[in-house]
Protein backbone atom coordinates (compact mmCIF):
# COMPACT_ATOMS: atom_id res chain seq x y z
CA UNK A 1 0.00 0.00 0.00
CA UNK A 2 3.02 2.28 -0.28
CA UNK A 3 3.51 2.81 3.47
CA UNK A 4 5.87 1.34 6.02
CA UNK A 5 4.90 -1.98 7.51
CA UNK A 6 3.47 -2.04 11.02
CA UNK A 7 3.55 -4.67 13.77
CA UNK A 8 -0.19 -5.19 13.41
CA UNK A 9 0.05 -6.02 9.73
CA UNK A 10 -0.40 -9.76 9.03
CA UNK A 11 -0.23 -9.78 5.22
CA UNK A 12 0.69 -7.82 2.12
CA UNK A 13 -1.13 -7.73 -1.18
CA UNK A 14 0.98 -7.95 -4.31
CA UNK A 15 -0.47 -6.77 -7.62
CA UNK A 16 1.04 -7.30 -11.05
CA UNK A 17 -1.07 -6.37 -14.04
CA UNK A 18 -4.39 -8.16 -13.44
CA UNK A 19 -2.92 -10.69 -11.00
CA UNK A 20 -3.29 -10.29 -7.25
CA UNK A 21 -1.68 -12.36 -4.48
CA UNK A 22 -1.80 -12.04 -0.71
CA UNK A 23 1.29 -13.04 1.25
CA UNK A 24 1.18 -13.63 5.02
CA UNK A 25 3.95 -11.77 6.88
CA UNK A 26 5.22 -11.20 10.38
CA UNK A 27 6.55 -7.74 11.17
CA UNK A 28 9.07 -7.43 14.00
CA UNK A 29 10.19 -4.23 15.64
CA UNK A 30 13.81 -3.33 15.09
CA UNK A 31 15.70 -4.51 18.16
CA UNK A 32 19.27 -4.82 19.35
CA UNK A 33 20.41 -8.44 19.37
CA UNK A 34 23.98 -8.02 20.60
CA UNK A 35 26.61 -5.48 21.60
CA UNK A 36 30.37 -5.95 21.71
CA UNK A 37 33.52 -3.89 22.03
CA UNK A 38 34.76 -3.55 18.45
CA UNK A 39 37.79 -1.42 19.29
CA UNK A 40 39.54 -1.27 22.65
CA UNK A 41 40.12 2.10 24.27
CA UNK A 42 43.56 3.61 23.87
CA UNK A 43 44.27 3.11 27.58
CA UNK A 44 44.04 -0.47 28.87
CA UNK A 45 46.41 -0.29 31.88
CA UNK A 46 45.83 1.84 34.98
CA UNK A 47 48.02 2.66 37.97
CA UNK A 48 46.60 1.29 41.20
CA UNK A 49 44.78 3.85 43.38
CA UNK A 50 45.72 6.66 41.02
CA UNK A 51 44.17 6.65 37.56
CA UNK A 52 40.49 6.81 36.59
CA UNK A 53 38.86 4.89 33.74
CA UNK A 54 39.33 6.50 30.32
CA UNK A 55 37.43 4.88 27.42
CA UNK A 56 38.65 7.34 24.77
CA UNK A 57 39.30 5.63 21.45
CA UNK A 58 37.05 2.65 22.23
CA UNK A 59 34.08 1.71 20.06
CA UNK A 60 30.94 -0.31 20.75
CA UNK A 61 29.39 -2.38 17.94
CA UNK A 62 25.60 -2.62 18.05
CA UNK A 63 23.94 -5.43 16.07
CA UNK A 64 20.23 -5.35 15.19
CA UNK A 65 17.73 -8.05 14.20
CA UNK A 66 17.52 -6.60 10.66
CA UNK A 67 21.25 -7.36 10.09
CA UNK A 68 22.10 -3.66 10.42
CA UNK A 69 25.16 -2.80 12.53
CA UNK A 70 26.42 0.50 13.82
CA UNK A 71 29.23 1.68 16.07
CA UNK A 72 29.27 4.35 18.74
CA UNK A 73 32.09 5.64 20.92
CA UNK A 74 32.48 4.07 24.37
CA UNK A 75 32.55 7.64 25.70
CA UNK A 76 28.98 8.28 24.49
CA UNK A 77 26.48 9.48 27.10
CA UNK A 78 24.19 6.66 25.96
CA UNK A 79 26.59 4.07 27.40
CA UNK A 80 26.70 3.20 31.10
CA UNK A 81 29.86 1.68 32.59
CA UNK A 82 30.15 0.04 36.01
CA UNK A 83 32.68 -2.07 37.85
CA UNK A 84 35.91 -0.13 37.44
CA UNK A 85 37.99 -0.61 40.60
CA UNK A 86 41.58 0.56 40.58
CA UNK A 87 42.29 -0.63 44.13
CA UNK A 88 43.17 -4.25 43.33
CA UNK A 89 46.15 -5.14 41.12
CA UNK A 90 45.38 -7.43 38.18
CA UNK A 91 42.53 -7.91 35.75
CA UNK A 92 39.51 -5.66 36.28
CA UNK A 93 36.36 -6.57 34.35
CA UNK A 94 34.08 -3.62 33.67
CA UNK A 95 30.48 -3.96 32.49
CA UNK A 96 29.29 -1.87 29.56
CA UNK A 97 25.54 -1.37 29.10
CA UNK A 98 23.70 0.06 26.12
CA UNK A 99 19.92 0.07 26.32
CA UNK A 100 18.96 -3.49 27.39
CA UNK A 101 22.23 -5.15 26.34
CA UNK A 102 25.49 -5.64 28.23
CA UNK A 103 29.03 -6.69 27.42
CA UNK A 104 32.32 -6.65 29.31
CA UNK A 105 35.83 -5.32 28.86
CA UNK A 106 38.94 -6.31 30.81
CA UNK A 107 41.48 -3.69 31.79
CA UNK A 108 44.61 -4.16 33.90
CA UNK A 109 45.45 -2.48 37.17
CA UNK A 110 49.21 -2.24 37.82
CA UNK A 111 51.10 -1.33 40.97
CA UNK A 112 52.38 2.15 41.52
CA UNK A 113 55.98 2.18 40.29
CA UNK A 114 58.37 2.52 43.23
CA UNK A 115 61.67 4.24 43.01
CA UNK A 116 64.60 3.28 45.21
CA UNK A 117 66.49 5.97 47.03
CA UNK A 118 70.21 5.75 46.64
CA UNK A 119 72.57 7.53 48.92
CA UNK A 120 76.14 8.15 48.06
CA UNK A 121 78.86 8.15 50.66
CA UNK A 122 82.10 10.00 50.21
Amino acid sequence: NGTNLTKEQASVTIKYKEMVATQPITVEEKAITKISVSKNPTKMKYIQNKEELDLTGGMLKIEYNDNFNEEIALTSDEIKVVGFDNKKVGKNTITIAYQSQITTLDVEIIEVPRFNSFSTKS
